[in-house]
């Protein structure tokens, strides 16, 4: 499938439809032509089905906000699973707005023009397109491996755990992370760090820019919070903030948002 876009447009791949279980299309209709295409009618759930197909994606052009997120979830709200299933590439012509692959699990992005942060659960990797900038997900290289790609420096993956120093600011750092892995980030994240997390932990030796630590999976009754520790030991740079994921099944939503101190919890 190829696109090409006089204009840029938000969530394109969005797999959620601009979180669609909010707003039940008032803000994304995902049966309505994409807005700004030259030459062709596909609308978003053309494209999100395709890639479900493992079908590759071109777009020529600059996109918007938002693009790729959730990649790669079997969203429950769409009667999907909750899990990662396998999907094809996008690749971009252009520029890619801000937070680009929140809570991505799988596939591959590529974009031979920048890409503009904040970021999402995404890491650049070697890529095998010349000319084109490569992002996998960091839930899944911290879970699966690499296999024949290679991390692009100063970022490093042993075993399951991936330090990342890039300054790159990044939103839903280990999103839906189910494995027992440790994501290190020197430097700054911004929104819902370890939303969905099942398993493994995220440590921000740095600021947490966004205020958000509650998700929904797109299900009434599956709910995540996630407890954030705080510590501030001297000789970390500011502070270090630790992430786990914590789910369980409730109807109601839970609004509130609790921060426990390290100096408060037993030691482990």
């Amino acid at each position: 499938m190829q696109l090409e876009f006089s204009a840029p447009v938000d969530c394109i791949a969005d797999f959620t439809y601009n979180f669609y279980w909010q707003h039940r299309g008032a803000k994304l209709n995902p049966d309505e032509p994409i807005p700004h295409q030259v030459g062709s009618k596909y609308t978003y759930r053309d494209v999100v089905e395709a890639l479900k197909q493992k079908e590759d994606i071109f777009i020529l052009g600059n996109v918007g906000h938002r693009f790729c997120s959730s990649f790669g979830v079997d969203l429950r709200f769409f009667s999907g699973s909750g899990g990662k299933i396998s999907v094809g590439s996008v690749i971009v012509d252009g520029d890619v707005d801000t937070r680009m692959g929140i809570s991505m699990v799988s596939g591959a992005v590529y974009v031979n023009g920048v890409v503009k942060p904040p970021i999402g659960n995404i890491v650049e990797v070697t890529s095998d397109r010349t000319g084109y900038r490569k992002y996998r997900s960091i839930t899944d290289v911290v879970c699966n491996g690499l296999g024949d790609d290679a991390l692009v420096p100063p970022n490093v993956l042993s075993k399951t755990q991936l330090r990342l120093s890039d300054a790159i600011v990044r939103d839903t750092v280990g999103a839906r992370c189910t494995c027992d892995a440790q994501i290190c980030v020197a430097g700054d994240v911004d929104l819902s760090t370890g939303i969905l997390m099942k398993g493994g932990t995220v440590i921000v030796t740095g600021n947490e820019h966004g205020h958000s630590h509650e998700g929904w999976d797109g299900h009434r009754n599956r709910q995540c919070r996630h407890e954030l520790r705080r510590s501030s030991e001297r000789g970390h740079g500011d502070h270090t903030w630790k992430c786990r994921g914590i789910c369980w099944n409730r109807h109601e939503v839970w609004r509130s948002r609790r921060w426990r101190y390290a100096s408060r919890l037993p030691r482990s």
